[in-house]
């Protein structure tokens, strides 16, 4: 679910890239008429104006070529409206404090559980005294609201008891803005390591301006800190290991972000996520679903953040760093519900299915690790079949070890261990099988093109914007397959079965062309002659 801007900011998007500048005239008039009767707005609505503003920017030339007076005028009153917010909102920062937080997110005693189980990030502040340029996270300037001191306690102690310890204290601020009273962000610090709370990632910061001191005494009780260093702050932090007489950890230190984002974002390229985070986010504001996206006009922050509120009725088990990694983004993920059990989807999420139509399959767009789509597709060549049988033994083996090796007297217990092990040795056997292979990769091209038609067909919108994003692609595409396509007819499974490596060029035309007309014939009748669902048990699409 977008907010309202954030949906406007797509349909202007979309606009521009088609250059339907009648159309994004309509829509600057209405987003300022909005923004100008607004009498509050979040720190979502903020993100998304600002993107609108970057976006306006970008094009502006034409817009000026092609736009009334009246459009420049609704743009100044947008920017000058977002201006006093800023100034209104700095100037008075609204602490929160947990019983109306609690109260506001409106959750059941099961949801929040649940929620408090998969938190990845405790956002204490709404807003960021650095607000960098390049800005993965879209930061609002200067804080504007924050958590009360007894709120960060709550919230910190209700976490551990979940045994949740892979939280962060920040996102989309910087840890050592907070502050209630006279205490700081040491205060916390001092809290978690008296009650004997050892989370496993410290705080990440860019020191912000004035916050000197209060590095100098993280340092002095070896506060688990690192110090994400730019050309800008890389004098201030050697100045305050030299006072300290320590040394700061460094989790990053270049001139410049490896991924534009923030004011360089170009709004016409693809490139890696941002976060590596599956789980859910506290802030002041409210609580979200964080997926990891593609970083791109689709979702310029690299994830995709869905609200949870009392309809809520999942949530994503929390995967954090490296485990993060493990995840494969083009399969149905595993959730869990109220009562904590786990299931998988039969379907792809939305932002999933974005991910997919995004995905050139450049290496440098997946960080190492992580399998990619082009990856995956590769696995139904027979080359690996063949290679996948001559593990057959090992694998036997390894299989037998994690899984028979514990002795039991419970019969019940080795029966069940004996039945997941004669299905885990199944499982693989089948997919030695050319034949059986052949059939899997029939299945998964249909699970993904119809997930991909599907949502076409009702995100016009967001297809206009994956259309320009991916419009060199097509054109190398067409090349490639030139004519191919419009003699297919129903040869279409030919097309895709062929065994010449390029599985993942065919799927991907084939794509291109959805985009184009999500209503393809030849397309939908591959797709109705094979109907398939995902089997999560055998990681494999069957046959329905």
């Amino acid at each position: 679910m977008q907010n309202g801007f954030e949906t406007k900011r797509r349909e202007l998007l979309a606009s521009l890239y088609s250059k339907n500048f009648r159309r994004a005239e309509h829509i600057c008039k209405r987003i300022a008429e909005k923004t100008i009767t607004q009498f509050f707005l979040t720190e979502a609505d903020q993100k998304s104006l600002n993107q609108i503003l970057h976006s306006l920017k970008r094009f502006d030339s034409a817009i000026k070529a092609h736009c009334s007076t009246a459009t420049s005028a609704s743009i100044r009153r947008l920017r000058q409206k977002t201006v006093n917010v800023v100034r209104q909102q700095t100037r008075n920062v609204v602490p929160m404090g947990y019983a109306e937080w609690r109260n506001k997110i409106g959750l059941s005693d099961k949801q929040f559980e649940m929620l408090l189980k998969t938190t990845a990030s405790l956002q204490l502040t709404v807003g960021c005294s650095n607000f960098c340029r390049r800005c993965n996270e879209w930061a609002l300037p200067g804080v504007r609201k924050q958590f009360t001191f007894d709120a960060v306690k709550q919230l910190i102690e209700r976490l551990f008891k979940t045994g949740n310890d892979q939280f962060v204290l920040y996102s989309a601020s910087d840890p050592l803005d907070w502050q209630d009273g006279r205490k700081k962000i040491t205060a916390i610090i001092q809290f978690m390591t008296a009650q004997g709370y050892k989370p496993r990632y410290g705080l990440l910061t860019k020191v912000p301006r004035g916050a000197e001191s209060i590095m100098q005494d993280l340092i002095g009780i070896n506060a688990d800190i690192a110090v994400s260093i730019t050309s800008k702050n890389r004098a201030k932090v050697r100045k305050i290991e030299s006072r300290a007489k320590g040394r700061l950890s460094v989790q990053h230190d270049s001139d410049q972000l490896l991924i534009p984002a923030g004011l360089d974002e170009d709004l016409t390229t693809v490139k890696s996520s941002i976060t590596d985070n599956y789980g859910a986010e506290i802030t002041p504001e409210g609580v979200f679903l964080i997926i990891p996206t593609f970083t791109s006009a689709l979702h310029l922050t690299g994830q995709a953040r869905i609200p949870i509120s009392e309809g809520t009725d999942f949530f994503l088990p929390l995967k954090t760093g490296r485990d993060a990694l493990t995840i494969e983004y083009f399969k149905p993920l595993r959730a869990l519900d109220h009562e904590g059990c786990e299931f998988t989807f039969d379907t792809l999420l939305e932002p999933q299915i974005e991910n997919i139509l995004s995905d050139s399959g450049s290496d440098a767009m997946t960080p190492p690790g992580m399998m990619n789509l082009r990856e995956y597709f590769s696995t139904f060549q027979p080359e690996i079949a063949m290679r996948r049988r001559k593990m057959i033994r090992p694998v036997i083996k390894k299989l037998q070890h994690e899984i028979l090796h514990l002795k039991t007297t419970d019969a019940a217990q080795r029966k069940r261990r004996y039945a997941l092990f004669k299905n885990r040795v199944n499982n693989y056997l089948e997919f030695c099988r050319m034949e059986r292979v052949i059939q899997f990769k029939k299945n998964a091209l249909a699970f993904y093109l119809k997930a991909i038609a599907d949502y076409l067909q009702h995100h016009p919108i967001e297809r206009e914007i994956i259309k320009h994003l991916r419009k060199n692609d097509k054109k190398q595409y067409e090349e490639k397959f030139s004519g191919k396509f419009d003699n297919l007819g129903d040869a279409i499974e030919d097309f895709l079965m062929e065994t010449d490596h390029q599985t993942f060029e065919r799927f991907q035309f084939l794509v291109l062309r959805l985009i184009e007309i999500p209503s393809q014939v030849s397309v939908q009748k591959f797709i109705k002659a094979n109907p398939v669902k995902y089997d999560s048990d055998k990681d494999k699409f069957v046959k329905v």
